[in-house]
């Protein structure tokens, strides 16, 4: 594309709140985002999303019961029911304290073709391997008027049609996975029952496994209490694609860029995106996107690491981690960190961590990552953020989640 002087010189667009971190983008970026807003703005599509309804991840075949027992096992959210359509069977798990807060969807294939198994085959870290997360789903007001705006923008939609009918409580779409993070975004309008399942039906698991979700539950008990919702979703990108992918999910969905994190000795930046309402993230979780500074093929010209890069050659574009809240515990004095009991628990269950917690009270918030999940493809994080914290992150924590992960992503004769 030309380089107008209309993007060489932009005005940058902050009317959902200042941009924070590092000023990143290109006048490209800034000039199609202020675009965006006027165009969403105009097409009535802010007032028709309200939250994000579930997230959609895929096992392997046979692998759907050991995900769900790992997730519940690593979350505060619990086992609803499963149910089955012509291609998947899939269980729905919900927050425990049954806010209106997204669900997690658990979904094994009864085929392996597919596009997603494509994309799997062209990712050294995830041949032969069906699991990968799809994306999210998104709870409208009215499907129509949703479907008609994104139609009028050229959104490509893999089922075509609206699916479903009012009669049976619900209607939805979907859109093609997108070239630039290999999730789709989805939106549900719900008639009468909003948990209700988006498709197929409810069917029975056995005893066997009821009775094993239940004890790892009532084994958690402790931590259930300190354990929040998902606060963000994160996925890892190209450097060539990172704009587009940000500027991409602010058409489809109700965010808007928050602000950027340059980590120079890790060669990447990390760009949170958050919804205009303000809502908490439990609600509405945040969509960050993470993409190299320097495109791999020159990677050799540096002496840095490369890890989000390395990501992206090894495990495709796709959701690097999902992460939870958990609840701060600043009244119970100033050693005490509840995310380090939520740590010790699920490191005592066998979940491994690629590197130490990092954080202080003083510094705001205090995370960790786990290994990447060999059943659903992705790594979890815990999050703890002290008397309102509101920076949402920091660069040092950022770096070494950064780093930390790097050391637990590589796949030996894969990467450049």
């Amino acid at each position: 594309m030309p380089h107008t002087q209309e993007y060489l010189t932009p005005s940058i667009d902050i009317r959902y709140g200042a941009y924070n971190g590092t000023m990143l983008n290109s006048g490209y970026f800034w000039h199609f985002l202020g675009e965006l807003y006027n165009w969403r703005e105009k097409a009535g599509l802010i007032p028709n999303i309200r939250k994000i309804d579930h997230i959609t991840t895929q096992t392997d075949p046979g692998k759907r019961i050991a995900a769900v027992k790992e997730i519940l096992l690593a979350s505060s959210y619990d086992y609803a029911y499963t149910f089955e359509d012509g291609g998947y069977i899939t269980s729905v798990l919900e927050y425990k304290a049954d806010l209106p807060v997204p669900r997690i969807l658990v979904r094994e294939p009864k085929h392996t073709n597919g596009i997603f198994h494509f994309f799997n085959e062209l990712a050294p870290g995830r041949v032969g391997s069906l699991a990968r997360y799809i994306g999210e789903s998104y709870m409208v007001s009215d499907i129509d008027e949703v479907y008609r705006i994104q139609k009028e923008a050229a959104t490509p939609f893999a089922t075509g049609e609206i699916q479903g009918s009012a009669e049976k409580g619900f209607r939805w779409i979907e859109t093609v996975p997108s070239i630039y993070t290999q999730n789709t975004v989805r939106y549900v309008q719900y008639y009468q029952d909003e948990k209700m399942p988006c498709c197929g039906e409810i069917i029975n698991e056995s005893p066997e496994d009821l009775r094993a979700f239940a004890q790892i539950k009532e084994e958690a008990a402790a931590i259930s209490e300190i354990l929040l919702p998902i606060d963000h979703i994160a996925t890892r990108v190209f450097r060539h694609d990172r704009e587009d992918a940000i500027l991409e999910i602010v058409k489809l969905t109700h965010n808007y860029p928050w602000g950027a994190f340059i980590i120079d000795e890790m060669n990447s930046s990390t760009n949170p995106t958050r919804n205009v309402y303000h809502d908490p993230e439990r609600y509405s979780p945040a969509k960050v996107f993470t993409a190299g500074n320097i495109g791999a093929p020159l990677h050799f010209l540096t002496a840095r690491p490369s890890p989000t890069e390395t990501f992206c050659l090894n495990f495709g574009r796709s959701l690097h981690h999902i992460a939870y809240d958990v609840k701060d515990d600043t009244a119970s004095g100033p050693d005490n960190h509840n995310i380090d009991r939520v740590v010790e628990y699920v490191r005592e269950k066998g979940i491994g961590f690629p590197g130490g917690l990092t954080g202080t009270r003083e510094e705001g918030l205090r995370q960790v990552f786990t290994k990447r999940s060999a059943l659903t493809g992705w790594v979890t994080e815990y999050v703890e953020r002290f008397e309102g914290f509101h920076g949402f992150f920091t660069r040092k924590n950022v770096a070494f989640l950064t780093q930390a992960a790097g050391r637990d992503e590589i796949v030996p004769g894969a990467t450049l």
